[in-house]
């Protein structure tokens, strides 16, 4: 399927939000899918990432989306674990330079005895929309939007562990 193609079935999945899936094999879908999460967010978005792949946060119309979510409301909020802590990479990334002074964005890093307890990666919105890696070493991952009884598994799991990680600085 071409990337028009996938963008538009993304884009019908994401507008239903009756729980629709879709599959993405590439950072190319990645990138397709966490603009539409930005996109469609309301109030929440989490993310569990090793280091933010620039390949799919750092392009403009994700950057874009993201900004969009966090100037739409004040009280929207952006919550970021990352499993790299390189301060140098977070001053250089894309969205986190783009994002920094948003009230509404923080970062936090997990520390590797934590990272060890998982093998996954995702980013939810609003309780019933998330991407899943299920190995995190590997970019293919199942969406969904308006999953409504799986994505509280990942906001739950989420909590839980960003109380376990260290503050890091937005700027």
């Amino acid at each position: 399927m071409n990337l028009d193609a996938y963008r538009n079935q993304v884009q019908s999945i994401a507008d239903d939000r009756s729980g629709g899936a879709i599959y993405n094999g590439s950072l190319d879908h990645a990138a397709i899918v966490v603009e539409a999460l930005f996109s469609n967010a309301k109030q929440n978005v989490m993310i569990l990432t090793g280091n933010l792949n620039t390949r799919v946060y750092g392009r403009n119309d994700v950057i874009l989306q993201a900004e969009l979510f966090l100037v739409n409301d004040a009280s929207n909020r952006m919550r970021i674990i990352l499993e790299e802590d390189k301060p140098e990479n977070r001053e250089l990334h894309p969205l986190l330079k783009r994002l920094s002074s948003y009230r509404g964005l923080s970062l936090k890093y997990a520390p590797p005895d934590l990272q060890d307890s998982y093998k996954f990666h995702f980013i939810a919105a609003d309780n019933d929309c998330y991407r899943f890696e299920r190995d995190k070493t590997e970019s293919s991952a199942i969406a969904a939007f308006g999953d409504a009884e799986r994505t509280p598994i990942l906001t739950d799991f989420f909590e839980k562990t960003w109380d376990q990680c260290r503050p890091l600085p937005t700027h």
